[in-house]
């Protein structure tokens, strides 16, 4: 039986050595517990379940879970081979890969769906937001035409020209980051919802995410920055 059935049905949660009537004219023996298996979406609630050898309840078919190393194909005709020695009036029906079958389960679709439409928009604000983000150091970098050429006249080096301008956009995506940040704790429980073995405020997935568009912000100014050292020094002094 599963975790859930015990317990639902023996008050300490310990019912292995306990008989308990099956069926009208059958006494079984609970002869150990598993862990609760979700049947069906993964959300739902996992109902008390008890398992009967299949010797003792035969059915026309059953399934089975094998966990191996090999590959699937190679696998199912091995599989195919024992069975055919073991049982030859028996076969094997539709083998699949667990993974192929998690992923076409509705459960996980319904999830999976959304999630792709919301990353491919976060997908497109991102780059929406590089291009903004560009665009704004390259007219700072406009707006400080003659200061950098001050600075290039009175000797400064190109590497301290790029740490200027790439500061400035640093500042830039530490403060959108926050608010970023910030928004995802007010409004991750929108979405709680769609989400399996992870939690809407995961400080991993939101570390992770903070690092990838810090990274990106910062590399959008890598052009305005460059562009900035190749200021001539007597044209800036010009510049109104």
């Amino acid at each position: 039986m599963n975790r859930a059935f015990a317990e639902a049905y023996f008050r300490d949660g310990n019912a292995v050595g306990q008989a308990i009537v099956y069926s009208a004219h059958d006494t079984v023996r609970i002869v150990g517990q598993v862990g609760d298996v979700p049947i069906g979406n993964i959300d739902e609630h996992i109902p008390p379940t008890l398992y009967i050898p299949f010797a003792q309840d035969p059915e026309t078919y059953m399934s089975v879970a094998i966990r191996s190393r090999r590959d699937f194909g190679e696998l199912s005709r091995e599989l195919n081979r024992i069975v055919e020695q073991t049982a030859p009036g028996a076969a094997v029906i539709h083998p699949v890969a667990m993974d192929e079958l998690i992923m076409n389960s509705a459960s996980v679709f319904m999830r999976r769906f959304p999630l792709l439409l919301i990353s491919a928009f976060a997908a497109a604000t991102l780059v929406l937001a590089l291009i903004g983000v560009y665009g704004v150091v390259s007219y700072s970098v406009a707006q400080r035409t003659r200061e950098l050429g001050i600075r290039v006249a009175l000797g400064a080096q190109t590497k301290s020209l790029v740490l200027l301008v790439v500061r400035h956009g640093a500042w830039m995506a530490v403060a959108g980051v926050t608010i970023g940040i910030l928004a995802a704790l007010l409004l991750g429980r929108f979405v709680a919802g769609m989400l399996y073995g992870v939690g809407a405020r995961d400080p991993a997935t939101l570390a992770f995410v903070s690092i990838v568009l810090g990274a990106a912000a910062v590399a959008a100014t890598i052009v305005p920055a460059r562009r900035a050292t190749k200021v001539d020094p007597s044209v800036a002094l010009q510049a109104e």
